[in-house]
């Protein structure tokens, strides 16, 4: 989904998005995690909505925007779990374990290691970060 391109738009329309997904999750058992996935978004205009879901996870790009995403979460308050993609499924190159753990690193500078689940990719589902030195 994309926002509507007038700004006047955008309250009515997260107001509808929001309340479709919670209507949609409302039946889910605790012993089912609920995920939403943003790909390439500006959390900053939309973290109130982002926070009204109540995901249990929310998976984000991060690999392609440098982490440069993951500062909205300094300035923001969020108690979910947090899934930041480690690399970018559309490039040809894949990282070294490396650079994945620096990317790891890199993440646990804006998301607590209680929060943060890891991506391997921005499209696959994710893991619980359990252990990590």
């Amino acid at each position: 989904m994309q926002l509507p391109l007038r700004r006047s738009d955008w309250e009515k329309y997260l107001e509808w998005a929001v309340d479709s997904f919670k209507l949609t999750t409302a039946g889910v058992t605790d012993q089912l995690q609920t995920h939403s996935h943003f790909c390439y978004s500006d959390f900053n205009d939309i973290f109130s909505s982002i926070q009204r879901l109540d995901a249990d996870v929310i998976s984000i790009e991060a690999s392609k925007s440098d982490m440069k995403l993951l500062a909205a979460f300094e300035q923001h308050s969020y108690s979910n779990h947090i899934g930041p993609g480690v690399y970018d499924i559309h490039s040809p190159r894949v990282p070294s374990t490396p650079e994945i753990k620096d990317r790891i690193k890199g993440m646990l500078k804006f998301i607590p290691k209680d929060q943060l689940f890891i991506n391997p990719v921005s499209l696959t589902t994710p893991v619980k970060l359990l252990a990590f030195d």
